[in-house]
């Protein structure tokens, strides 16, 4: 077969590797004013020196649990763990990577110390990368306002997504979980261009 775009940007699903969308048609095609970032930096929580943001941890765990493209991640079960990305620059739509949950885990967001109730105008999510066994087109829905696995327990959930934030002038997000066996906070993309 012939590649229409041979040089439009693929995307890189290694952990410390910039998260790149494909260019719209051609690889010097000119996005739309709303089509998105082309390229974003993803910083993964294991990151260390100056990367344009920080993390703080409340309660979880560094823990490898099976997806290797992504392991160790930042580990959450049950109520009140949390991760805090500070960004050193507002941000404009950045995006956070879960990993492996089911429909017995559910998360909320802060943005900027405020409640950001997640659906399908204020945030979105990528295509799920299966890292192991993960039945059905998507790893996580939003239910409610809150993040969710969309698998359930039974049926397993190794796969990872990065979920959107379509907001601009982020200084700070907040992810806390609120039910569930675990999962994974992976990382963060930022600075995107």
């Amino acid at each position: 077969p012939v590649d229409a775009a041979p040089d439009a940007p693929v995307a890189d699903a290694a952990p410390d590797a910039p998260v790149v969308d494909a260019a719209p048609d051609a690889a010097d095609a000119a996005p739309a004013a709303d089509a998105g970032p082309l390229m974003c930096t993803y910083v993964a929580v294991t990151a260390v020196g100056p990367v344009g943001l920080s993390y703080s941890f409340s309660g979880g765990t560094s823990r490898s649990f099976g997806c290797a493209p992504i392991d160790p991640t930042y580990w959450m079960s049950g109520s009140g763990m949390s991760v805090t990305v500070t960004f050193t620059a507002p941000e404009a739509r950045p995006s956070f990577r879960v990993w492996g949950m089911n429909t017995d885990d559910t998360a909320s967001v802060k943005v900027n110390g405020v409640a950001y109730p997640l659906d399908a105008a204020s945030a979105s999510f990528s295509s799920k990368v299966v890292c192991g066994l993960s039945p059905g087109p998507d790893g996580v829905a939003f239910v409610g306002g809150v993040l969710a696995g969309a698998n359930t327990p039974a049926q397993g959930n190794y796969s990872y997504q990065d979920v959107t934030l379509e907001t601009t002038g982020v200084t700070s997000i907040t992810v806390t979980g609120l039910t569930g066996a675990g999962w994974g906070f992976a990382g963060v993309s930022h600075d995107c261009r």
